[in-house]
C-alpha cells in the first residue's frame, strides 16, 4: 500500500545525489525484507517529536503509497514547511496540490519521480513548503476541522453556528 518498493527504486536510481530515510518497519510476517539502498536508513518507529525534528532537515517528503484514504503524513509535513512529492491517489491528490505546495505523480513510476526531484530546485522546494505552511492553516488546523464538522453537524440538524 505505503510504495516502499517504489521509494526503494527511486533511492536506488538517484544513488549518491540523495540521502532518505524510511521510517517505521515491516509489519506483515513472512515477507522477505527488501534489499535496502545505501543511501536510505530505515529508522524502525519512531516518536512523533521524533518525526517533526527529520521533517525540520529534510527537503521534501515523498509519498508513493498505491492508495491513501486522507494522506495525514502529507499533512504533517505541510505543517513542517516540507514540501510534499506524492502519489496521485485518494486523499494525497486533494491534500498536496500540483506544482504549488509539491508535485503530484502516478502510483509506482520510479522514473518520473526521479526526474521530478532532479527538476527542482532548492528555490522550488522552498516556494512548496511556503505554500503548503499556508494550506495546511487555511484546510488543516485542529480548530478550523473543528469548526468545519460543527457547522456541519449544525447543517444536518437545521441550526446555523452561533444559534
Amino acid at each position: 500500500q505505503k510504495g516502499v518498493d517504489t521509494y526503494l527504486e527511486v533511492m536506488r536510481r538517484l544513488g549518491p545525489e540523495a540521502e532518505g530515510l524510511a521510517i517505521g518497519r515491516q509489519i506483515v510476517s513472512g515477507d522477505r525484507a527488501p534489499d535496502i539502498p545505501a543511501n536510505v536508513t530505515v529508522t524502525g518507529w519512531i516518536t512523533r517529536d521524533k518525526v517533526y525534528e527529520l521533517y525540520a532537515g529534510a527537503d521534501l517528503l515523498l509519498v508513493p503509497s498505491r492508495w491513501e484514504g486522507f494522506g495525514l503524513v502529507a499533512v504533517e509535513a505541510m505543517q513542517a514547511r516540507l514540501p510534499v512529492f506524492a502519489a496521485r491517489v485518494g486523499g494525497l491528490q486533494d491534500i498536496v496540490q500540483d506544482g504549488r505546495t509539491g508535485r503530484l505523480f502516478p502510483p509506482d513510476d520510479a522514473g518520473q519521480i526521479v526526474d521530478l526531484i532532479r527538476a527542482t530546485s532548492d528555490a522550488d522546494l522552498h516556494r512548496f513548503g511556503e505554500a503548503g505552511y499556508d494550506r495546511y492553516l487555511a484546510r488543516y488546523t485542529a480548530e478550523r476541522m473543528n469548526h468545519r464538522m460543527i457547522d456541519h453537524y449544525r447543517s444536518v440538524i437545521g441550526q446555523r453556528r452561533g444559534a
